[in-house]
């Protein structure tokens, strides 16, 4: 290795490790700022979210952080809360940014998410939106929504409200634990 190729080793290193933490503390900026909002989204919500699934469901102290990223080549971050439940099952509220050929793809997301698919298969034979375990409320955003990506999220809760208004509650398809 040639003095020059040190050198510039040496200021890549140097150079990368300053951008490496700039960019960290970036991202941890932009997901405090994410969560904050769903936060404020669950804390204006709730009580609508807790009626609507039989009441006592939740907890508004149980109320945490919830980062998720899915493992795959395609980037997908969803930043946002999580309510659990002692009923087999949890709330999420959170934005959902992936790569996307044409930049960012985005939405406000909503779901709930049982335990095992063994429990309330009747209610997630009513969803529209779901898989295994989920059901999901969502609204996709454009990139330049993302910074109102609450009130879409907001719309979202609404959904899910209005979806578990007319199952009759959460409580009877999830009852305490034992």
């Amino acid at each position: 290795m040639t003095n020059h190729e040190s050198e510039l080793e040496t200021e890549f290193f140097l150079t990368g490790a300053r951008t490496y933490l700039d960019v960290q503390d970036a991202l941890e900026e932009f997901e405090g700022q994410v969560t904050s909002r769903c936060s404020t989204v669950v804390k204006n919500r709730f009580q609508e979210i807790d009626d609507a699934c039989g009441g006592g469901f939740w907890e508004i102290n149980d109320l945490k952080d919830n980062i998720q990223s899915d493992g795959s080549s395609a980037t997908r971050k969803r930043l946002g809360k999580q309510l659990p439940s002692g009923r087999r099952c949890s709330l999420y509220l959170s934005l959902e940014l992936a790569r996307a050929k044409e930049g960012v793809a985005c939405r406000s997301l909503v779901h709930l998410r049982r335990d095992n698919s063994e429990i309330a298969s009747d209610l997630w034979n009513r969803a529209a939106l779901r898989d295994n375990n989920r059901i999901y409320f969502e609204r996709p955003l454009a990139e330049d929504q993302i910074p109102d990506f609450d009130k879409h999220l907001n719309e979202a809760v609404s959904d899910f409200i209005a979806f578990v208004e007319k199952a009759g509650g959460l409580a009877k398809y999830f009852p305490p634990r034992a």
